[in-house]
């Protein structure tokens, strides 16, 4: 009996996944707006620290949005009293150049700031400035509900402060996350 619950249970599950995103049309008219929350570092997904955020994503005009978010790291570094953390804010332009179905791509553009403390050696802070590239999949399993695998590739100019020597240096940095978007 107990099989037979668990086989009709993941026929359910997934006749839901297979009829996901039928006759449901991307939002990205204008006026269109959306609450998204994310998670970053799928490039090295760990278990154990949270690195993600939250933000708001308008279309001032079709197949344009204006996107703004937040973003919160934190991890557990054994026997250490203060704990690695940071925080950012993004600034972002996304342009929808292709729908298909339930899904609609776009590239754009975003500007970042962070600000981190590290307490694995001495305590040091850093803050970090940069600009992007962005690309992504909207996809809209149902209305209302968008999934997003992103990528972004930037330039980032890096400053450290603190119980260490100053320094400052500029690179290149790259990371893909998942977004989840609620259209209201």
């Amino acid at each position: 009996m107990k099989k037979i619950g668990l086989a009709l249970l993941a026929v359910a599950v997934l006749a839901t996944f297979a009829f996901a995103g039928d006759d449901v049309t991307p939002k990205t008219k204008s006026g269109d707006k959306a609450w998204m929350f994310t998670y970053n570092g799928l490039t090295a997904a760990g278990v154990g620290s949270y690195n993600g955020g939250a933000g708001v994503k308008y279309y001032f005009q079709d197949n344009m949005a204006l996107r703004f978010g937040v973003s919160f790291s934190s991890s557990s570094v054994s026997g250490a009293s203060n704990n690695p953390s940071s925080y950012g804010v993004t600034v972002g332009l996304e342009d929808v150049f292709s729908t298909l179905g339930s899904s609609a791509a776009y590239f754009g553009a975003q500007l970042m700031y962070g600000s981190s403390k590290n307490a694995a050696t001495n305590w040091e802070n850093a803050s970090q400035f940069g600009i992007g590239v962005i690309a992504g999949v909207n996809w809209f399993p149902w209305n209302n509900v968008s999934l997003t695998p992103e990528y972004d590739l930037g330039f980032m100019s890096y400053g450290s402060y603190g119980n260490v020597p100053s320094s400052s240096s500029i690179g290149i940095s790259s990371t893909g996350s998942l977004t989840i978007s609620w259209f209201f």
